[in-house]
Parts: structure tokens; C-alpha cells; sequence
């Protein structure tokens, strides 16, 4: 039997991309024909492809088969949910047994980050220890994230109480003792240097146009806050001076997600297209969702996944470096201890961050002030040494 690659247009005057089984070609256009399809090209798979597809459509057919089963997995959930104490967490199992209650199919289970890294579980068997394990290790997952979220929530109130307070202060001294300085050393006709000018500004800005200040302040504040997230979610690292840096904290759960699904599929037979391109989604990450496609359809050229320059310009080395070990119970198992690297490195980056925003706020709100000052009464030594000439 061979496999024949076309492309054509449906009775319905879609465009399709598909594989027919065929005795030949001649079989092969009765059978689309049949079907109702305009082919518009049509080739031989090759002996390699073919046997890519049949992985391919074995491991979804046998996919649809197990997500039948997907009722027995809902009791287990819903412990999950009652043995959570965290409300957000239980919320979210919540949302999911939903979602697993209206029979979805492989395609919808991938379009959210949550349920896609639970997909690894959902298609082995329910009544199995791993599965339970593998329950138990996804929601420990959902508490580690919300507690990192809430972790960085709780570091951010000191500083946004510093920042108000510096621009409390900011405004006092702008409205109230800037305009005395600025008329003392207009009297004495003094040359003031450019940070004291600088102070004058801010203090006419803040006294004569106070609403339009605070509005330009916000509205800047909330585009920066925008572009952050969009930053965020660009990448795990970028290339600075050609090495990887290491990301931020919410990518690195991200990429914690990413490789812990990929272990999971790979094991469950997928091929590694699928479980590149499920995990990518897995990740709830834009950029890696991008790289894991990018990867994916490089696989058709398999001397890119082993070009260790180009491959590391989308993941990171060590995940690569996985992914090229031969031996598939030691790539598995490479790719779950990276996952679980790659959650613990998020867990201690919340941890120093929680302890180092009040310091950096502190810090800040000591520089902030103590320029302030310092430019209001820098002038005074000249007016000092003028007098005393």
C-alpha cells in the first residue's frame, strides 16, 4: 500500500493539504474523486515519509480513541480541586473539568495552556499510578505558579507605595518650595546649572498644568507596563553578546511547561512534529509556541535540528542538546529534569525578586529625593561665595 500527498479543493470549495492510502495512483484519484475533491497536485510519499505518517495517524487515531475516557478522569480531578487550598487553583481545576465535561477533541484541548499540558495525561491509561502521579505533579505545577504570581504581586506593594510617595513629595516640593527657590535666584539673577533648570520645569509642570502632567503620567506608565508584558512573552532568553540569558520568572514556567509536556508525548508515541507543536501550545507562551512550529517544520530537514547554531537561536542549548540524544528513555528522561530545572530556577527568581524590590524601592525613592534636593541647593553656594565677595 502507498500513501499519495495532494492537494485539492473540497465539495464544500475549501482548499485541503492530505494524504490518501492507495494501491496507485489511479486508485488514489477514483477514491478523492469520490469524495468530491478537485485535485489540483498529487505525489508519491517516499518510503521515510510514509512511515512518518503512519506514526503520525497512529498516534492520533489511538489520541481519539483515548480522550473517549475522558469522563473517568473527571472524579479525579475533582479531588484535585477539593484537596486545594488555594482558591485561584480551585478555580482553575474547576475551569477544566468544565471544559473536559464537553466531550473536546485533540484541537481544542491544545488552545489552552492548561488543559494542553494535562493532554499527556488525559491519553494514558486513568486507572494507572503514573496517571495519578501525573495529576498530582500538574496541579503541584498550577500551585507553583499562582504562588510565584502572588509572590511578585506582594513584592510590587512596597514599591508602588514608595513610588506613590516619592511622587507625594515630588508634588509638595514642586508646588510649594520650588517656585521660592526660582524667584530667589531669579532676584539675584543667578545662573542656575541645568539639573536646577531641570527642577524648575518639573515644578512649573506640576503646579500650572498638575492634571495633564498626571495624565501624561499614566497613560506613559500603562504603555510601558504593555510593552513589558509583550516582552515577556517574546522569549525564555535572549542573545546578548551571543550567549542565552536566562528569561524571567514567567518564562521560565513556560518553558518548564514546554519541555515537561514534550517528555510526556514523546513517551505516549507521538512523533516528535506532534509533540513539538502540542507542547509549544502547552507552553501558553507566544515565542515558544513560534519556535516550536519553527522547529517542527525544520524536522523535514533533519541536518537544521542537528546545526546546534541555528537550533539554540529558538530554544535553549540544553533542551536542544536533549532532543539530539538518540536514545529515547534518555531523552525523556533528560527533558522531564530539565523540566523540573527550569520550575525550580522560576521558584527561586520569585524568591529574590520578593526580597529585592523593597530594597530597590528604598534606594530609589533616597536617589529620587536627594537629587531633588541637591539641585534646589546647589545654586546657593555660588549666591553664598557672590555675598560674601
Amino acid at each position: 500500500m502507498n500513501y499519495f500527498q495532494y492537494n485539492s479543493i473540497n465539495a464544500a470549495g475549501v482548499a485541503v493539504t492530505d494524504i490518501v492510502e492507495a494501491s496507485d495512483i489511479k486508485e488514489a484519484l477514483q477514491t478523492l474523486e469520490q469524495q468530491g475533491h478537485r485535485v489540483e497536485s498529487f505525489r508519491l510519499l517516499s518510503a521515510e515519509e510514509a512511515g512518518s505518517y503512519r506514526q503520525h495517524a497512529s498516534f492520533r487515531q489511538q489520541s481519539h480513541i483515548r480522550l473517549s475516557y475522558i469522563p473517568e478522569y473527571i472524579p479525579l480531578l475533582e479531588t484535585l480541586a477539593t484537596k486545594s487550598t488555594h482558591r485561584i487553583v480551585r478555580k482553575q481545576i474547576q475551569q477544566t473539568i468544565d471544559k473536559l465535561r464537553n466531550s473536546p477533541t485533540l484541537e481544542t484541548l491544545v488552545e489552552d495552556c492548561n488543559t494542553a499540558s494535562l493532554l499527556p495525561f488525559l491519553l494514558s491509561d486513568p486507572k494507572s499510578q503514573a496517571v495519578s502521579a501525573g495529576l498530582e505533579k500538574w496541579s503541584l505545577s498550577l500551585v507553583q505558579t499562582q504562588s510565584a504570581t502572588l509572590a511578585r504581586l506582594r513584592a510590587m506593594i512596597y514599591p508602588v507605595i514608595a513610588v506613590a510617595l516619592v511622587l507625594v513629595v515630588v508634588t509638595f516640593l514642586s508646588r510649594v518650595v520650588t517656585p521660592v527657590f526660582a524667584e530667589m535666584f531669579d532676584e539675584f539673577q543667578l545662573s542656575v546649572p541645568t539639573p536646577t533648570a531641570f527642577v524648575f520645569w518639573l515644578g512649573q509642570q506640576f503646579g500650572e498644568y498638575y492634571l495633564r502632567t498626571l495624565a501624561i503620567l499614566a497613560v506613559s506608565l500603562g504603555v510601558g507596563y504593555a510593552l513589558l508584558r509583550w516582552s515577556r512573552q517574546r522569549a525564555l532568553g535572549r542573545r546578548v553578546f551571543g550567549s542565552f540569558a536566562t528569561g524571567t520568572t514567567t518564562q521560565l514556567q513556560s518553558m518548564s511547561r514546554f519541555v515537561g509536556t514534550l517528555a510526556e508525548l514523546l513517551q505516549l508515541g507521538a512523533t516528535m512534529e506532534q509533540a513539538l507543536m502540542l507542547a509549544g501550545k502547552a507552553s501558553g507562551n507566544i515565542y515558544f509556541r513560534q519556535a516550536a512550529l519553527s522547529l517542527a517544520t525544520d524536522l523535514e530537514r533533519p541536518e537544521l535540528l542537528h546545526n546546534q547554531s541555528i537550533a539554540t537561536e529558538r530554544l535553549p542549548p540544553l533542551v536542544i542538546h536533549a532532543l539530539q540524544t538518540q536514545q529515547p528513555a534518555a531523552r525523556d528522561s533528560l527533558l522531564r529534569e530539565l523540566a523540573t530545572l527550569y520550575q525550580e530556577r522560576s521558584v527561586q527568581r520569585s524568591d529574590q525578586l520578593s526580597h529585592l524590590f523593597p530594597v530597590f524601592s528604598v534606594v530609589l525613592v533616597a536617589v529620587l529625593v536627594g537629587a531633588f534636593v541637591v539641585a534646589l541647593f546647589a545654586p546657593l553656594t555660588s549666591l553664598v561665595s557672590s555675598l560674601s565677595g
